[in-house]
């Protein structure tokens, strides 16, 4: 559990990386245009999948510190990279023949690449995941006074939260909630109905069927009841159905919006000679999913944290 910190500064999650660095610097250099004294905070899932798995990590050892400017969440795939250097973890992880058979699950074979997987190497990258928390509480400095929020990889529930605040758990207790569960694809997912708390996270990308059709929009931040999800995908490219990833970030003192590309360029990244034009895609995908209306999910959190009346989220 992370310390419960009130300070002026502003505070940016970001989405699920998954190894694109490149991406991932270009979000954050974008951010840091407006915001000189900007803090981070990394959702989890920083390498597998993405082509400089070994550069995000090793960035991520340099940098990011407790408390400092760049905070980081364990996510399932430091866990299972974990376990992949040390068999003796949490029994989730089932070992290389198993956990990292899967496709896409790659930071060993990159390790392999660049000649650093030694032991002495996967011991440092080991000491350096182990300590990364699994769930963070975070209070702000928002319009209406402060605001809480829980920071978890995957989900978190505020019964279990209470015990953890209670000192009758520890967070490892409900490891498989922070890091596996996908309760936030529901239409009806729900994080302290009484509002007191908001949760961010991360696992699930917003590009997925099972995310989007339950409201919101491909590749975008997604909200549910006092729950954000800023996975956005970058990973994954352009999906068989003509879907763009994204690497997203929210702030948490007003719930602006940042993404590393604009729609228009990231089908231009993933747009491939002789296709259909991607301006036409663009326009497609816009009328498609209401691009420019407003997230009524996300305008009752701003009335929350502005003090101002709910929305009756009903009529939504």
């Amino acid at each position: 559990m992370g310390v419960q910190i009130r300070e002026k500064k502003m505070h940016y999650v970001i989405g699920d990386v998954h190894g694109c660095y490149e991406d991932c610097m270009r979000l954050i250099k974008k951010i840091e245009r407006e915001d000189n004294y900007a803090r981070f905070i990394f959702i989890g899932d920083v390498i597998d999948r993405g082509p400089d798995s070994v550069k995000m990590l090793r960035w991520c050892m340099e940098h990011v510190k407790e408390g400092g400017k760049y905070q980081m969440l364990m996510g399932n795939h430091e866990l299972m990279f974990m376990e992949w250097c040390s068999s003796q973890w949490f029994p989730y992880c089932e070992g290389k023949e198993t956990s990292y058979k899967h496709a896409y699950y790659n930071t060993d074979e990159d390790l392999e690449k660049e000649g650093v997987l030694t032991e002495r190497d996967t011991h440092k990258m080991f000491a350096f995941l182990k300590k990364l928390p699994l769930v963070l509480e975070k209070e702000v400095i928002s319009p209406d006074g402060r605001q809480q929020y829980v920071l978890a990889h995957a989900w978190a529930k505020e019964e279990e939260m209470q015990q953890i605040r209670d000192h009758s758990r520890q967070p490892v207790h409900f490891f498989r909630t922070f890091l596996l569960d996908r309760a936030g694809v529901q239409a009806d997912a729900a994080y302290d109905k009484e509002g007191r708390r908001i949760l961010v996270h991360g696992h699930t990308p917003t590009i997925s069927e099972d995310v989007y059709t339950q409201g919101g929009v491909p590749g975008r931040i997604a909200y549910r009841m006092h729950a954000i999800n800023v996975d956005c995908g970058i990973s994954h490219g352009r999906t068989e159905n003509g879907l763009v990833g994204n690497l997203a970030a929210i702030c948490l003192e007003n719930l602006n919006e940042y993404y590393a590309y604009s729609l228009q360029e990231c089908y231009a990244r993933t747009h491939t000679e002789g296709s259909v034009d991607g301006k036409q895609l663009v326009l497609e995908f816009k009328r498609k999913y209401h691009f420019s209306r407003p997230d009524m999910m996300r305008l009752s959190m701003i009335k929350q944290m502005n003090g101002e009346k709910q929305i009756n989220l009903d009529k939504r």
